[in-house]
């Protein structure tokens, strides 16, 4: 672990160690004062507190300060990890970092949006121009066929015209011979 003093510590680092290290002086202070008392003599003449009431006392703070020790620097250091997670070395503040990014995504799909709608009314415009084209294929085609059937019909009469023709001969052959 760093020292307080560590030029090269973060500023979270420093803070983390003055916090341990004020818990450390804390925790002995309360130690010294305990003793103190049980050496200071009250108005009737007897400690202030007896040999086995600081005994019990600095039993406590010991146990105390070593249940409250490892939970402190454990979540100094989270909170650090937080801090630097947070700020992580950046000149703006992380809300305004999100907004930022968040504008500029918003931007990006408002893009996108623009960019899928223009493609789309190209491609509906394309369909609506194959539509036509073969609505007009189709027209194309039926009037054909209706050419057709003229055709054919105009054939057909025409077949029956020969065959009336044909049978009128060999009726004028077979009359004349």
């Amino acid at each position: 672990m760093r020292t307080v003093h560590d030029p090269s510590a973060t500023p979270h680092t420093q803070k983390r160690n003055r916090t341990v290290l004020w818990t450390g002086v804390i925790t002995v202070g309360v130690a010294v004062f305990v003793l103190a008392l049980g050496t200071i003599d009250g108005a009737d003449g007897e400690p202030l507190l007896s040999g086995k009431l600081v005994e019990v006392t600095l039993l406590q703070v010991g146990a105390v300060s070593v249940i409250v020790w490892p939970m402190l620097l454990r979540t100094s250091k989270d909170i650090a990890g937080v801090k630097d997670n947070v700020q992580n070395s950046h000149s703006t503040v992380m809300r305004d970092d999100m907004d930022e990014k968040h504008d500029q995504i918003v931007g990006l799909v408002k893009d996108l949006h623009d960019n899928i709608e223009t493609r789309f009314e190209g491609v509906s415009s394309d369909f609506r121009g194959v539509r036509k084209d073969l609505g007009r294929h189709s027209d194309q085609l039926i009037d054909q066929g209706k050419e057709i059937a003229k055709i054919g019909q105009h054939q057909n009469a025409t077949d029956r015209k020969l065959d009336k023709l044909a049978e009128t001969r060999e009726e004028d052959d077979e009359s004349h011979p």
